[in-house]
């Protein structure tokens, strides 16, 4: 008696098949994850920038805009940011939650730190510039950071959870 085992080739075939179909679906689903994460990081640097630019024309009373100079609208930038970043703290693993929120703090401190709405200088003491912007810049490559190491498939979205607090 032999044994027929012309099943065998439709079991590999049927195999192969599923396998394909579970890597395309990984791989799109990651695609997807990774390009959502980077143009939400794009937007994340282009409003750290939006925020020090505002700010530094705020302390030195840059009459050219009157709206960027408004202490309630440099305010608001600081809140947005820190929901962006609240955000995609919650979204995705990897993100480095408490270093960028520490580099956000020293932002928030440059920006609207001192005697924020009176403009007032102490004697001495310079205009902040070049903190704000010196800060910014630690705050985006904090961020960079966390997109660098954010490229894991498997770790690349967690799943929501509680706000960080900021």
């Amino acid at each position: 008696m032999s044994a027929d085992f012309s099943f065998i080739p439709l079991l590999t075939g049927i195999g192969g098949a599923a396998l394909g179909v579970w890597i395309t679906i990984s791989r799109t689903k990651y695609t997807a994850y990774s390009a959502d994460f980077s143009k939400r990081m794009e937007q994340l640097n282009a409003s750290v920038d939006k925020l020090s630019d505002c700010a530094c024309r705020y302390w030195i009373n840059d009459a050219t805009d009157k709206l960027k100079v408004e202490a309630d609208y440099v305010l608001g930038l600081k809140s947005s940011l820190s929901v962006a970043i609240d955000a995609l703290n919650r979204d995705y693993k990897g993100f480095n939650g408490r270093q960028i929120l520490d580099a956000f703090g020293r932002l928030d401190t440059a920006c609207t730190g001192r005697n924020f709405p009176s403009r007032e200088v102490a004697p001495g003491h310079s205009l902040p510039l070049a903190e704000i912007l010196n800060t910014a810049e630690n705050l985006k490559c904090e961020i960079l950071r966390a997109r660098k190491n954010n490229y894991r498939w498997r770790d690349a979205v967690r799943k929501p959870k509680t706000s960080v607090g900021l």
